[in-house]
């Protein structure tokens, strides 16, 4: 069962937990129940936070309009769209984090995962694709992953470079490719000034993700991380001169 990014409800959460923690068995360990309980808290929040936001705008947009000042009002239209994305990520992410060990693999080239990248940048980035060099990418050789799932990590993985250079004066992604002993390593490098030390260990759990004020739905690297490991791979940040997120696994010619 999914969600439709249309609709996503306290109810249907809980009914797809429900299912989650059935479908593991009566001798589910009290671990697992907790692990999704935390996660059903953390899923609410992030809706609770969206839906108050909007709900404030909408309001305040009501009051303009009574006093006819329409000037004040396509600034908070704005950010009531930008929030209304941010929901359809919250229900994107859901999906991927309950469903990651229940989808098919299969071999999945990184060309087809550069197509699909590129499409999504053209849909949804069109203005900042110039500042992101996936050359690297265009190769035949193939890892063993959920093309869906997969696309959605590196899209994470962009969108967070994205918007941690938000600000500076030199914008640039690259994403590059190494290949020893039957493992790729794929590196997503971006302009910013690195990730400070004290923060590299904390950056993957979902406590650190939600107490940073970014765009997104707010589970991006605890979801990237999930997903990785889910396909026997593992990724960290690497300390360099500029942000650099590193995932390493198995690869078939």
């Amino acid at each position: 069962k999914y969600f439709d990014k249309e609709s996503v409800t306290a109810e249907s959460l809980m009914e797809l937990f429900e299912i989650e923690l059935k479908e593991k068995g009566k001798n589910t360990e009290k671990s697992t129940m907790i692990t999704a309980g935390e996660m059903m808290s953390s899923i609410m929040h992030e809706i609770n936070n969206i839906l108050s936001v909007v709900h404030g705008n909408a309001t305040i947009i009501e009051r303009y309009l009574e006093l006819k000042e329409y000037d004040k009002i396509p600034k908070l239209l704005n950010t009531i769209i930008e929030y209304s994305e941010k929901a359809s990520m919250v229900s994107s992410d859901v999906k991927s984090l309950i469903s990651a060990h229940k989808v098919d693999r299969e071999f999945v080239s990184l060309k087809t995962l550069f197509c699909g990248i590129n499409e999504y940048l053209s849909f949804n980035h069109p203005d900042q694709k110039s500042i992101i060099d996936l050359s690297e990418m265009n190769r035949n050789e193939s890892v063993f992953v959920n093309q869906r799932l997969f696309q959605e990590v590196f899209e994470n993985l962009i969108r967070n470079s994205l918007d941690a250079i938000s600000d500076s004066p030199e914008k640039w992604i690259k994403v590059k490719t190494f290949f020893s002993d039957g493992y790729i390593k794929i590196k997503f490098i971006d302009s910013g000034n690195g990730i400070p030390e004290d923060t590299i260990d904390k950056i993957f759990t979902k406590e650190y993700t939600k107490k940073k004020k970014v765009k997104g739905s707010g589970f991006g690297l605890f979801l990237v991380k999930k997903i990785v490991t889910e396909f026997d791979g593992i990724i960290f940040v690497e300390k360099s001169e500029n942000t650099t997120f590193v995932i390493s696994m198995r690869y078939k010619e």
